[in-house]
């Protein structure tokens, strides 16, 4: 009798415990998803912001999105060579690393979206900057930012189909967690600047988890308690390459995107990219109304596109 009841609570604690695994990593890990699959879900993120009307309107007429120049040195004979010479010289923190999954989406983000390039690149003259000071705030590595080009396009008010949102893409559960409120009324996630922090204060938690920056920006995909399992299964293994093929499928092409799009950053005029002009306005006012007002009455009276109102 005394040997079944252990064995009872043996069971209950295994439920238990993996219960709380599944809470805490209800993320936007889409098993199943091979790499191919994973860069049609980037090519529709991109073409998402793509879609956002200040971003529409600078990019859609532009002839200057892209140089006539282009890397011809890069060739199919020698680009692994090149690529991979180039990522070990991108100075970070980070360990990086080269392989046929880089180069997938080094050749999306460089070669064959370059138009969606060329628009992350002008929005990033607006978001990044105050974002790095923001992770130089919390020590994280500033180069992290660019997790937000993957997870988003840079859209403040993207959603996936999991419910993630905002450009940091937080599910509920985690944005709570680092105090962004979401109600009725607002939702946080969709705030950049406290997107932003919150963003940083959960790296330097996933990074002291796991002591390397590969797995934390895993468990950023996937979840700190998939990343602990696959530690396990990898016989204690302590670096993203060394875990990688433990990892969910989807969390196993998240990094190399993030290289890719690393790569991008550093290297996008040797592609012939040039950074679009994007304007988002920087001076702005509140004024406070006490009776209903309807986006059609503001747009007549202050003659501005009621599209940009929005």
């Amino acid at each position: 009798m005394r040997k079944l009841s252990l064995l009872l609570l043996m069971a209950i604690a295994f439920i238990f415990f993996n219960k709380a695994d599944a809470q805490e990593d209800s993320t936007r890990v889409v098993e199943g998803s091979n790499e191919q699959n994973y860069m049609k879900i980037l090519n529709s993120e991109m073409n998402d912001m793509l879609d956002l009307w200040y971003v529409k309107k600078e990019v859609s007429n532009s002839k200057s999105i892209l140089s006539k120049f282009t890397d011809e040195e890069v060739t199919v004979e020698n680009m692994d060579s090149i690529y991979s010479e180039r990522v070990s010289k991108i100075s970070t923190i980070v360990a990086l690393g080269y392989n046929s999954s880089v180069r997938s989406y080094i050749n999306l983000y460089a070669n064959s979206r370059k138009r969606s390039s060329s628009a992350i690149l002008g929005l990033a003259q607006y978001y990044y900057p105050w974002m790095f000071e923001i992770f130089d705030k919390y020590d994280v590595p500033e180069e992290l930012v660019y997790l937000t080009i993957i997870e988003s396009s840079l859209n403040p008010v993207a959603v996936s189909p999991a419910g993630a949102t905002g450009i940091w893409q937080f599910m509920y559960t985690t944005g709570k967690m680092y105090g962004l409120e979401v109600n009725s009324f607002i939702d946080d996630r969709r705030d950049p600047v406290k997107a932003t922090d919150a963003a940083a204060r959960h790296l330097k938690d996933l990074h002291d988890m796991f002591n390397d920056w590969g797995l934390a920006i895993a468990a950023y995909n996937c979840g700190p308690g998939n990343v602990r399992k696959a530690i396990y299964r990898s016989g204690g293994k302590t670096t993203f390459w060394q875990v990688r093929p433990f990892l969910p499928k989807e969390t196993q092409n998240y990094f190399p995107a993030y290289i890719g799009a690393y790569y991008m950053m550093n290297y996008y005029q040797s592609h012939g990219i040039i950074p679009a002009k994007i304007s988002i306005p920087t001076d702005v006012d509140t004024v406070m109304i006490h009776k209903e007002l309807h986006f059609e009455q503001i747009a007549h009276v202050l003659n501005i596109n009621i599209e940009e109102i929005k």
